[in-house]
């Protein structure tokens, strides 16, 4: 929880960090009045919760405003001074400035996501802290060799899982993320004589997860600034990512991504004792589905 070292000088605050977590479990033997009595199996009920706090600092390099409005003049890098070429001619533009008339305008309004530079310098030039959160809720119950004659039991459980949380990027963009899930189970003990047992099983379970971008279904940005060829699905929505040669940070957003996977199960098997051994014979069937929904690429991206 200590204070971040500054890779460029400038001193940010601290970001926040905590984490909290709890539980609480009640059991014990399963007794109703007047329907279940004596000694007729167990069940169990917890439940637990974690929330946490992330803090961390970031640095990166942002165009200056000079830059962003074509202006290169003071522009430096590694290997020096800038040169700007103009690409029709290939001869370098007049004291390293583009014109306005030859600045693109999706250009320019993609400029504008991201933040001015907070220190000096060309590189490291802006520094700021970012917090993510994530939360989570875990219930669970079961019951244990509940008997209903003297040859036959039943056990079972069920639990559910929720979660979310936000994780916000260099840019100011906060991508949120849920996640459910629940998982059910029933097995039915049957002693069919003293040599054999049947043991009759099924099991359920169901998650959903989903990764939702700052931009996805509230602005669609690449229509607005007239950049064709990218996906138009709502979920998709957002600017695209830009990458360069020169060290300025790239801007990008998360992927949006939707999973939802379900299993069934039954199962039976027999369990023959003969003296000393024990054989077990059975069977399985299990159905599986996967529906992942997502697109690497979704809104293009320009080097």
């Amino acid at each position: 929880d200590a204070q971040t070292y500054s890779l460029n000088g400038q001193q940010v605050a601290k970001p926040a960090y905590a984490a909290s977590s709890a539980s609480v479990m009640f059991g014990g033997p399963l007794k109703i009045p007047k329907l279940l009595k004596g000694n007729n199996g167990m069940f169990t009920i917890n439940y637990q919760l974690r929330r946490s706090r992330n803090g961390t600092s970031q640095v990166g390099t942002m165009p200056t405003a000079a830059e962003r409005s074509g202006d290169f003049s003071q522009a430096i890098i590694t290997q020096g001074p800038v040169t700007i070429y103009d690409p029709l001619s290939g001869t370098p533009f007049p004291g390293n400035v583009i014109p306005a008339n030859r600045i693109n305008a999706a250009a320019l309004a993609l400029a504008n996501y991201y933040p001015l530079p907070n220190a000096s310098g060309f590189t490291r030039n802006y520094s700021t802290a970012i917090r993510s959160l994530s939360n989570s809720d875990n219930i669970n119950a079961r019951l244990m060799n509940i008997s209903l004659t003297k040859k036959d039991r039943l056990s079972g459980g069920m639990g559910y899982m929720g979660s979310n949380g936000s994780t916000p990027n260099l840019f100011g963009f906060i991508d949120t993320r849920t996640g459910r899930s629940i998982n059910a189970n029933i097995g039915w003990t049957h002693n069919i004589n003293t040599h054999l047992i049947s043991s009759l099983r099924y099991t359920f379970s169901r998650s959903r997860s989903l990764s939702t971008p700052f931009f996805s279904e509230k602005t669609n940005v690449e229509a607005a600034l007239g950049i064709t060829g990218a996906s138009t699905a709502p979920i998709n929505w957002g600017p695209p990512n830009l990458s360069f040669t020169s060290g300025i940070n790239g801007l990008s957003d998360a992927a949006a991504t939707l999973n939802r996977n379900q299993t069934s199960a039954v199962g039976e098997s027999i369990i023959f004792v003969h003296n000393t051994h024990n054989f077990t014979f059975g069977g399985d069937f299990r159905r599986q589905q996967i529906n992942p929904l997502s697109d690497a690429n979704a809104r293009g991206a320009f080097t």
